[in-house]
Protein backbone atom coordinates (compact mmCIF):
# COMPACT_ATOMS: atom_id res chain seq x y z
CA UNK A 1 0.00 0.00 0.00
CA UNK A 2 1.35 3.13 -1.18
CA UNK A 3 1.35 6.20 1.34
CA UNK A 4 -1.53 9.16 0.66
CA UNK A 5 0.44 11.81 -0.32
CA UNK A 6 -1.11 15.47 0.72
CA UNK A 7 -0.17 19.20 -0.08
CA UNK A 8 2.36 20.34 2.53
CA UNK A 9 2.22 23.50 4.43
CA UNK A 10 4.95 24.26 3.25
CA UNK A 11 3.51 24.20 -0.76
CA UNK A 12 0.24 26.18 0.22
CA UNK A 13 2.85 29.01 1.94
CA UNK A 14 4.84 29.21 -1.31
CA UNK A 15 1.44 29.51 -3.33
CA UNK A 16 0.40 32.05 -1.24
CA UNK A 17 3.38 34.28 -1.46
CA UNK A 18 3.63 33.62 -5.18
CA UNK A 19 0.33 34.94 -5.51
CA UNK A 20 0.35 37.66 -2.80
CA UNK A 21 3.22 38.99 -5.26
CA UNK A 22 1.85 38.59 -8.60
CA UNK A 23 -1.31 40.98 -7.03
CA UNK A 24 1.37 43.47 -5.66
CA UNK A 25 2.96 44.16 -8.97
CA UNK A 26 -0.58 43.87 -10.91
CA UNK A 27 -1.96 46.50 -8.47
CA UNK A 28 1.01 48.85 -8.72
CA UNK A 29 1.27 48.25 -12.38
CA UNK A 30 -2.58 49.72 -12.13
CA UNK A 31 -1.88 52.44 -10.06
CA UNK A 32 0.86 53.95 -12.26
CA UNK A 33 -1.60 53.48 -15.29
CA UNK A 34 -4.01 55.92 -13.01
CA UNK A 35 -1.54 58.04 -12.29
CA UNK A 36 -0.40 58.37 -15.79
CA UNK A 37 -3.59 59.24 -17.30
CA UNK A 38 -4.94 61.68 -14.62
CA UNK A 39 -1.00 63.39 -15.12
CA UNK A 40 -2.15 63.79 -19.33
CA UNK A 41 -5.73 64.58 -18.32
CA UNK A 42 -4.16 67.36 -16.09
CA UNK A 43 -2.55 68.93 -18.88
CA UNK A 44 -4.81 68.46 -21.60
CA UNK A 45 -6.86 70.54 -19.34
CA UNK A 46 -3.97 72.89 -18.96
CA UNK A 47 -3.31 73.40 -22.83
CA UNK A 48 -6.89 73.40 -23.40
CA UNK A 49 -7.44 76.36 -21.15
CA UNK A 50 -3.97 78.32 -22.48
CA UNK A 51 -5.38 77.79 -25.85
CA UNK A 52 -8.63 79.43 -25.00
CA UNK A 53 -6.80 82.11 -23.19
CA UNK A 54 -5.13 83.31 -26.31
CA UNK A 55 -8.29 83.43 -28.20
CA UNK A 56 -9.32 85.30 -25.82
CA UNK A 57 -6.75 87.99 -25.68
CA UNK A 58 -6.36 88.06 -29.56
CA UNK A 59 -9.81 88.53 -29.88
CA UNK A 60 -9.87 90.97 -27.09
CA UNK A 61 -6.91 93.09 -28.14
CA UNK A 62 -6.55 94.91 -31.57
CA UNK A 63 -3.48 93.20 -34.26
CA UNK A 64 -1.31 96.16 -33.30
CA UNK A 65 -1.10 95.49 -29.78
CA UNK A 66 -0.92 91.77 -29.52
CA UNK A 67 2.24 91.77 -32.49
CA UNK A 68 3.56 94.42 -29.63
CA UNK A 69 6.62 92.21 -27.29
CA UNK A 70 3.81 92.43 -24.55
CA UNK A 71 3.97 90.27 -21.31
CA UNK A 72 0.40 89.28 -19.51
CA UNK A 73 -0.41 87.56 -16.68
CA UNK A 74 -3.72 86.76 -14.55
CA UNK A 75 -5.75 83.58 -13.34
CA UNK A 76 -8.20 80.70 -15.25
CA UNK A 77 -9.27 80.05 -11.99
CA UNK A 78 -9.05 79.60 -8.47
CA UNK A 79 -6.45 76.46 -9.12
CA UNK A 80 -4.59 77.96 -12.59
CA UNK A 81 -2.38 81.17 -12.97
CA UNK A 82 -1.01 82.10 -16.24
CA UNK A 83 1.74 83.70 -17.85
CA UNK A 84 2.02 85.03 -21.60
CA UNK A 85 5.05 86.42 -22.80
CA UNK A 86 5.11 87.54 -26.53
CA UNK A 87 8.22 88.05 -28.62
CA UNK A 88 10.02 88.72 -31.95
CA UNK A 89 10.68 85.62 -33.80
CA UNK A 90 13.09 87.82 -36.11
CA UNK A 91 9.99 87.68 -39.21
CA UNK A 92 8.02 90.67 -39.50
CA UNK A 93 4.71 89.20 -39.10
CA UNK A 94 5.31 86.19 -37.37
CA UNK A 95 5.45 86.30 -32.98
CA UNK A 96 6.02 83.76 -30.33
CA UNK A 97 3.82 83.25 -27.48
CA UNK A 98 5.37 81.80 -24.69
CA UNK A 99 2.83 79.98 -21.87
CA UNK A 100 3.03 79.38 -18.69
CA UNK A 101 0.29 77.77 -16.35
CA UNK A 102 0.89 76.45 -13.23
CA UNK A 103 -1.14 74.77 -10.66
CA UNK A 104 -1.12 76.21 -7.44
CA UNK A 105 -2.93 72.46 -6.12
CA UNK A 106 -0.12 71.05 -7.29
CA UNK A 107 2.66 73.28 -7.49
CA UNK A 108 3.58 71.97 -10.82
CA UNK A 109 3.90 74.22 -13.63
CA UNK A 110 3.04 73.16 -17.39
CA UNK A 111 5.00 75.07 -20.19
CA UNK A 112 3.99 76.25 -23.72
CA UNK A 113 4.81 77.33 -27.10
CA UNK A 114 2.33 78.86 -29.88
CA UNK A 115 2.87 80.93 -32.82
CA UNK A 116 1.02 84.04 -34.02
CA UNK A 117 0.79 85.69 -36.94
CA UNK A 118 -0.47 89.31 -37.96
CA UNK A 119 -2.98 90.27 -40.16
CA UNK A 120 -1.37 93.98 -41.25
Amino acid sequence: MKPKRGILLFEVMLAVILISLASLFLFRGYSIFIKAARKGTDYLQLILLCEKKVWDLSLEEKDNQITNTTQTEGSLDSRYKWIMRLEDTGYEKLKQANRRITDEVKNESFDTVMYLISQE
